[in-house]
């Protein structure tokens, strides 16, 4: 909320650490052509993204990049209370042979209650539900590598397996940095996870024409 009756651009920098129910397992899944084919997923424990943000009054336009993802992150802001979305690009589907896998939607709404005690501290609260993503593998149960090695020795397709969360959050910004602390609770699963990030604003010089 830091755009708040702002005309200036901010650039972003962030880094979040997960904790929790990480998923790092291997399993048969039915939606598979082969039946012995598995999925493996080893949830990342931390990533990075920048963001860039158009500012115009009560409102705010982001563009960004998390780690390998490219989103669009669309808000609406004023001195005590805030609405974010957010999504990502849908890259189709994609199809090496042996199946197509849909490389869908992700993305989600969050609205936040901010204390704005001066220019430079603020803390505030949010509730978000989305729709996430984590990586996989799809491993092939009969492929061999280069022609050596057992069976299901080389890795598959990478793709993302979606899942709905809800949860809550709270944040202390002070100055050009902030810090942040979620829970998510994903409904798809049944797990728990914890997100600390902290963030690094930079604003420009002059306002936008």
């Amino acid at each position: 909320m830091s755009s708040y009756n702002s005309e200036k651009t901010i650039d972003a920098i962030s880094v979040g650490i997960y904790s929790g129910d990480l998923v790092r397992d291997y399993k048969k899944v039915d939606y598979l052509p082969k039946p012995n084919d598995e999925i493996s997923s080893h949830e990342w424990p931390a990533d990075v993204s920048y963001t860039h943000f158009f500012n115009k009054s009560h409102f705010s336009m982001g563009l960004g990049i998390q780690t390998m993802t490219l989103f669009i992150q669309p808000g609406f802001v004023s001195r005590n209370f805030g609405l974010m979305g957010w999504s990502n690009f849908p890259l189709g589907n994609i199809d090496a042979g042996r199946g197509k896998i849909e490389l869908g939607w992700m993305g989600g709404v969050s609205a936040i209650q901010q204390l704005f005690f001066n220019d430079v501290f603020k803390i505030g609260l949010t509730e978000h539900v989305s729709r996430n993503g984590r990586e996989s593998v799809w491993n092939e149960s009969d492929c061999i590598t280069e022609g050596f090695g057992p069976t299901g020795a080389c890795m598959g397709d990478r793709m993302p397996i979606t899942y709905l969360e809800i949860g809550v959050g709270a944040y202390i910004a002070i100055g050009h940095f902030s810090f942040e602390f979620r829970y998510g609770r994903d409904l798809s699963e049944k797990k728990d996870r914890f997100t600390i990030a902290v963030d690094l604003m930079f604003f420009s010089r002059k306002k936008m024409d």
